[in-house]
């Protein structure tokens, strides 16, 4: 009997682990995806369905509801969940601020370029630190 519940145990285990690799490889996908429509828009312009799509702020993203839900009940009592709103909220305000120029005479003025250019810097760089701690949850999460 102690055997069959060891085992049960066991599985149980794997179950949440596969589960907790799974909704942080799908949130992972979703960020990627929210970063392209954040190019796309640029090319394609404010009223596009891409600026659409990543003009959502960091909390009604995929991400964001999966912080406040799956994320939370999963990852909630480490100290690197808590560090993950940081870095995913300068995703946002940075692709917005991308919005917000392509709006403008950006072709005609370098100033406004300038500022496209760091803000997606910016952008790639927070994008980097949610990855980071993204990885870094599941392996506090996932037994070595």
């Amino acid at each position: 009997v102690s055997q069959s519940r060891y085992q049960a145990r066991s599985a149980q285990e794997q179950v949440k682990n596969v589960r907790v690799l799974a909704f942080t490889s799908l949130v992972k996908v979703d960020h990627i995806v929210y970063k392209q429509n954040a190019y796309a828009a640029f090319n394609r312009g404010s009223d596009s369905q891409e600026a659409q799509a990543v003009a959502v702020n960091h909390q009604s993203c995929r991400l964001g509801k999966w912080y406040e839900t799956d994320g939370k009940t999963i990852f909630g009592h480490l100290s690197t969940y808590r560090l993950l709103e940081d870095p995913h909220r300068r995703v946002h305000h940075y692709v917005h601020q991308v919005l917000a120029s392509i709006e403008q005479d950006w072709q005609q003025q370098v100033e406004i370029q300038d500022q496209i250019l760091a803000c997606y810097q910016q952008m790639e760089q927070a994008s980097a630190e949610v990855f980071a701690l993204l990885n870094q949850l599941l392996s506090e999460i996932q037994p070595h």
